[in-house]
């Protein structure tokens, strides 16, 4: 705006940045809420692969209620390491031949307006039985077959002076 000599300059001008910043401002706070929430969907999928990772463990045969929680704790801790992660609790336990994981906790709000959110998921599998092979043992040589001289030629090769003729029997029933 050009000033008009003699006449009083326009103060209006500087009001328009004000909104501008408070809608920017405004702008980036629902943007960070939605980033939460978004995060919020990727650790609730962590925390439930780790729930299935853990039951996928703990049900084989062998398998323990520790190692169900180790294996839980593991992808969660490498997933979702951090201040995200520190809040959800992984138990794990052994009910009615079933292994079963629970995961409670919350996952903390990044802004004062934004709530802690809650985690609550279960996972279960059936625990295997555990029977051992049995170890196969050979059966005793037999007394009737006699054992291959010593002198034999190997499987395949053909004596000296031996020819080898070849047979087919591929259309036999004509």
């Amino acid at each position: 705006m050009v000033p008009v000599p003699g006449q009083a300059p326009d103060r209006a001008g500087g009001f328009v940045t004000t909104q501008f910043v408070l809608a920017v401002a405004l702008s980036l706070v629902l943007f960070v809420m939605l980033c939460n929430a978004i995060v919020y969907q990727y650790a609730r999928g962590v925390v439930r692969a780790a729930l299935d990772e853990g039951v996928r463990s703990g049900s084989r045969a062998g398998g323990t209620v520790g190692t169900c929680e180790a294996a839980a704790e593991e992808v969660r801790r490498s997933l979702l390491g951090g201040p995200v992660g520190v809040h959800v609790a992984i138990r794990c336990g052994l009910v009615a031949g079933t292994v079963q994981a629970t995961a409670t906790g919350y996952l903390p709000g990044w802004l004062p307006l934004v709530p802690d959110w809650p985690i609550d998921l279960a996972a279960s599998a059936v625990k295997e039985p555990f029977t051992a092979p049995p170890t196969p043992t050979p059966p005793p040589p037999s007394p009737a077959s006699p054992a291959p001289p010593a002198s034999a030629a190997p499987v395949g090769s053909v004596p000296a002076g031996a020819s080898l003729r070849a047979t087919s029997t591929v259309g036999a029933g004509a």
